[in-house]
């Protein structure tokens, strides 16, 4: 009753009672509540106008390879969620979003770039739409792995030797190519010394016998690797006497050569006896490489080298003399040669090696080898004017890695070092500052102990000097000529230093005074060649004498 064509009583057109325009009742623009989510759009008719609900996923992050899954939702309160229209798009972001269904809420999606994108899932229905977004950092395949630490092999060792210690740490150089170390103790019934703790290639020392375990840490500033070794320590062994030594009684000798030849004058050279030949290099000036065979009572000319160098002690390794710290002109603030200067005896040839530490240049050091090591000790980082330094740095040649030690106990530069048995002598020298050049004469003796790796102090020189040169025969260090803080003439003293027994000796003297030449033992005799007659330059001599060693 009460209706025309069969709507709605109350109805003119069929609509929902108290309805002008078939909207809900009670609205004016067909819009209804739908939470957080953002919804537009105009009216539909009947109970089907009803806005979606849309819930993106929560942000993520994946890596270039990989395909994210997309678990949105879309909710229709009351009504058939097939009824909505679903899309999901790409608002920003450095590359495509390839999504495999973009028409479903449920999908998965893969990115061709790395960056930061914002996605958007949207849905609609009966012209209303809501929609929401997510955030997805896409990041390179490239992820940063820990370093590999390898701390080494196990060792055994007796209480009075040094541990050579060498790590290997294998990165990927992520995140910065940066990394750092540290060797520590994890257990051992003693304390553990070591040379440098964050080097991998380092020296440890033990105050006591037992096992210990140490450790070496790597990290690249975000991740971290560590690896141990296992050392015993044993009672230390006796060192056995190293011999005879210089027969007092023999007196030095002039050279005179069968064909008349001689090697070039020179003073602040160096010499070093190597397959029974004596070779003199360097000096003020480009001089010549001179090589004196006794089997042939000869010398002869080997070429000059590219530049200039001074002030050096010269060792042999591998077949080859290397030359380490040498001074380049002018005095008397004479600059350091920064590489590493190698002769070639086979080709006669020179060639660069390895670069000195920026921190740790310096010449007018003692340089020797030991164990097939280099070592250098003392030293001046600005020629004749002050610089001295009491550094001593081993270096390894079959790596060129350098490494620092602890330091001597004295500064001093112009002398020369020798290895007697397992220490290290370093005695003579100076404190060089200009404009008193010749002063400050040092009169210390430092030991270095290479099976403990400490120093210690030996009975004072008799003779202080500079400019002696150096060698080592049986027990004794034999330090030879130089010149003193006084006086015109150069020295012919030579005096004689025995490890053992901790005194000095007395040889016979020179024939010919001098100081800065080169020293070394050839067959069964030290041989002293050229050097300056009078302290300081201009007087150098060819002189050549030599002195049996029994």
């Amino acid at each position: 009753a009460g209706s025309v064509d069969g709507s709605t009583a109350g109805s003119v057109d069929g609509s929902t009672a108290g309805s002008v325009d078939g909207s809900t009742a009670g609205s004016t623009d067909g819009s209804g509540a739908d939470g957080a989510d953002t919804a537009t759009g105009g009216a539909t008719t009947g109970n089907t106008d009803v806005a979606p609900i849309v819930r993106a996923p929560v942000d993520a992050q994946i890596r270039l390879s990989e395909t994210l899954a997309l678990d949105g939702s879309v909710t229709l309160e009351g009504l058939n969620n097939d009824l909505a229209v679903v899309q999901w798009e790409k608002i920003s972001g450095p590359g495509t979003a390839n999504f495999s269904n973009g028409q479903s809420a449920n999908c998965a999606v893969s990115f061709d770039d790395v960056g930061t994108y914002e996605l958007k899932l949207s849905a609609t229905h009966a012209g209303r739409t809501a929609s929401d977004t997510m955030q997805v950092v896409v990041s390179s395949d490239i992820v940063n792995q820990a370093p590999v630490v390898n701390a080494g092999s196990d060792s055994t060792l007796a209480l009075d030797e040094v541990l050579n210690l060498a790590a290997q740490v294998d990165d990927d150089g992520l995140p910065d190519n940066t990394l750092t170390g540290q060797w520590s103790k994890v257990s051992g019934p003693g304390t553990v010394t070591f040379g440098e703790q964050s080097a991998t290639s380092t020296t440890a020392t033990f105050n006591s016998t037992g096992t210990f375990v140490l450790r070496f840490t790597s990290s690249d500033g975000e991740l971290s690797d560590n690896d141990s070794i296992s050392v015993t320590v044993n009672a230390a062994t006796p060192v056995e006497p190293a011999g005879n030594n210089v027969n007092a009684a023999n007196t030095w000798q002039e050279v005179n050569t069968s064909d008349g030849s001689k090697p070039q004058a020179r003073h602040e050279a160096g010499a070093i006896g190597f397959q029974n030949q004596f070779y003199l290099m360097g000096g003020r000036g480009q001089r010549q490489v001179n090589r004196y065979n006794p089997a042939n009572n000869r010398w002869e000319n080997l070429g000059v080298p590219d530049m200039e160098l001074n002030h050096f002690q010269p060792v042999v390794y591998g077949g080859n003399i290397f030359v380490i710290g040498a001074l380049d002109c002018c005095f008397p603030s004479e600059s350091v040669v920064p590489r590493v200067q190698i002769f070639n005896p086979s080709t006669n040839t020179w060639s660069q090696g390895a670069q000195l530490p920026t921190n740790r240049q310096r010449g007018s050091a003692g340089t020797v080898v030991y164990n097939n090591k280099i070592y250098m000790v003392g030293g001046s980082t600005n020629g004749h004017d002050a610089g001295m330094v009491n550094w001593f740095d081993e270096y390894n040649p079959a790596n060129d890695q350098w490494s620092t030690l602890p330091n001597a106990p004295n500064k001093r530069d112009h002398f020369s070092a020798a290895v007697v048995g397992n220490k290290l002598v370093v005695a003579g020298g100076r404190q060089t500052d200009h404009p008193t050049t010749f002063a400050n004469l040092v009169s210390q003796v430092d030991i270095y102990n290479f099976s403990t790796g400490t120093w210690t102090s030996g009975a004072p020189i008799p003779t202080q000097r500079a400019g002696a040169m150096a060698v080592s025969y049986g027990e004794e260090i034999i330090v030879i000529g130089g010149e003193a803080s006084q006086g015109v003439a150069a020295l012919k003293t030579v005096e004689a230093y025995n490890v053992t027994t901790n005194k000095w000796r007395t040889l016979n003297s020179l024939r010919t005074a001098r100081h800065s030449g080169g020293a070394a033992i050839v067959g069964n005799a030290i041989h002293v060649v050229s050097g300056n007659t009078t302290t300081g330059g201009g007087n150098e001599t060819q002189s050549h004498e030599k002195l049996n060693l029994d």
